[in-house]
């Protein structure tokens, strides 16, 4: 009997979760945020926010260089284990972009392991990651709190509130970088990754 329900789960999930178009993305699931001075030392406001609460995607928009804009981005993994991650992301304004792991579902799952499932220890860990992969990317000159201008960002929603982008413009406001989330499906679970693309005027 068990197998019989277990071939049913498997047929229904090629069935009905083949394609992207079974994973929708609501905005009221996507929470955008700005870094600014008066929330305090960069590093630390970013460990605190992405281990707290953390919706099904976020963007947290750092501030911008003469090459781009650098945000942190992240959300839930995917729907199969609940797992959440979190990346440093540079997007020029030539339409490059750089990811850098912060931390991801499997070091989570390392820690729920080590922790033996206790939420409130594997939270300090993956904090105390976070503000330790991000000094190693500042040792590495791979970005700069301290040099980083704060920027102007509109996020465009639909009536339906299910498509959107975040759209920042740069100095000469010829171009325009847009964000938005980009969903898979496996079998019966989702998961979503931001993907980041250059509009010129």
């Amino acid at each position: 009997m068990k197998k019989i329900i277990g071939l049913l789960t498997f047929l229904n999930c090629l069935i009905f979760n083949s394609t992207a178009q079974m994973c929708p993305v609501s905005s009221e699931n996507i929470e955008v945020t700005a870094w600014i001075p008066l929330k305090g030392n960069m590093i630390k406001y970013i460990a605190k926010t992405v281990t707290s609460d953390i919706p099904e995607a976020f963007i947290i928009i750092l501030g911008k260089n003469p090459t781009g804009v650098f945000t942190i981005e992240g959300g839930y993994e995917d729907d199969a284990k609940g797992y959440t991650y979190a990346n440093l992301a540079h997007s020029t304004f030539n339409g490059n972009r750089s990811i850098y792991k912060i931390y991801d579902g499997d070091d989570e799952d390392k820690f729920r392991e080590i922790n033996n499932n206790n939420d409130s220890l594997t939270a300090q860990q993956i904090k105390q990651k976070v503000v330790t992969q991000l000094r190693k990317y500042v040792k590495k000159d791979i970005f700069n709190p301290d040099s980083l201008q704060q920027t102007a960002y509109v996020v465009n929603r639909k009536k339906d509130n299910s498509l959107w982008t975040l759209g920042i413009t740069t100095n000469n406001s010829r171009e325009t970088l847009a964000w938005r989330l980009h969903p898979t499906s496996t079998m019966c679970w989702c998961s979503f990754r931001w993907v980041c693309t250059i509009y010129k005027k």
